[in-house]
């Protein structure tokens, strides 16, 4: 039987979330999302991508679009999240 599990929308209370203010816990929001994908059999990088700058602020989404991994000719979401990491080095404190 396939799975039918889908992402949450955006600002669904399943939703992950990830707050600027307060940058050690991007791991963790990058963790609920790739338990997001694993359980809704999410494997396109580029679907991945998308996916990561769609449940953030709007500011912070612009911000993320703008890294050249977001939009790279074959996207990888393990390069992008690892740019995505360089915005924030307080996210570092949180090994």
């Amino acid at each position: 039987m396939a799975n039918s599990n889908t992402m949450p929308l955006r600002g669904d209370r399943s939703a992950p979330t990830f707050d600027p203010a307060r940058p050690r816990e991007l791991k963790r929001y990058f963790a609920d999302l790739d338990y997001l994908f694993k359980d809704c059999n999410i494997t396109n990088e580029e679907i991945k991508i998308a996916s990561a700058t769609r449940y953030v602020d709007f500011d912070t989404a612009e911000l993320w679009e703008t890294l050249p991994e977001f939009s790279a000719a074959e996207p990888k979401f393990a390069n992008f999240k690892k740019a995505v990491l360089l915005l924030y080095p307080e996210a570092a404190d949180s090994d």
